[in-house]
């Protein structure tokens, strides 16, 4: 907000504009090195992403043989990554070095929910009559680990609320949401989109 009011300042100010062939560099001291910083996140942010989920998109897909199910696991977590980018904007949570690498970590944490429920839905491929069997079995046996798993990583990061330390007093929200938001996106998402795509991994 410092840094915004100062640029809106140098920008409005006629006696600034007026000056020809002038350009201003905002550096003072600690404060002027941290805006800097801040300001090179933002901007590396998106590619932070983009390469985090075609990493993520490559090793499943290679680790299942199909570039179905690394379409299928990389879908939900996008949409709850951005989910999770548009909750810190109305949180107003700043994204800063402390918070650059939660969304990497959530996609991290996020996509083993994937991974357990497609890995039991080839098993219970090989023997149901069809696929939507073979999904309900699955949401059957494997969706209650997943939320097991899923409430229990929550509710650890809520329990940051009582911390005094800034960067876990601000992510514990955001973080915890973007681990429900992956948890949502295994369980309805993933379903969803095997479904709808009848990827051939699935018997295999």
């Amino acid at each position: 907000m410092l840094m915004a009011a100062i640029k809106q300042h140098i920008d409005n100010d006629p006696r600034l504009n007026a000056l020809e062939g002038i350009k201003f560099r905002l550096a003072a001291g600690v404060i002027g090195l941290q805006a800097a910083v801040n300001e090179v996140v933002a901007s590396a942010q998106v590619w932070n992403l983009i390469f985090a989920l075609l990493g993520l998109f490559l090793f499943c897909t290679v680790n299942f043989r199909s570039f179905t199910a690394g379409l299928i696991l990389t879908i939900p977590l996008a949409i709850s990554t951005l989910v999770g980018f548009a909750i810190m904007a109305l949180t107003e949570v700043g994204l800063t070095v402390s918070t650059y690498p939660v969304s990497s970590v959530a996609i991290g944490f996020g996509v083993d929910y994937g991974i357990y429920f497609i890995s039991r839905l080839q098993e219970e491929g090989k023997h149901a009559e069809d696929l939507n069997t073979a999904i309900m079995r699955t949401m059957i046996s494997n969706g209650k680990a997943i939320v097991i798993i899923a409430t229990t990583l929550t509710l650890g990061l809520v329990c940051w609320m009582f911390s005094t330390l800034r960067f876990q007093a601000e992510m514990r929200t955001v973080f915890a949401l973007l681990l429900l938001l992956n948890m949502l996106g295994a369980l309805l998402l993933v379903p969803s989109l095997v479904a709808l795509l009848k990827p051939k991994f699935v018997k295999k």
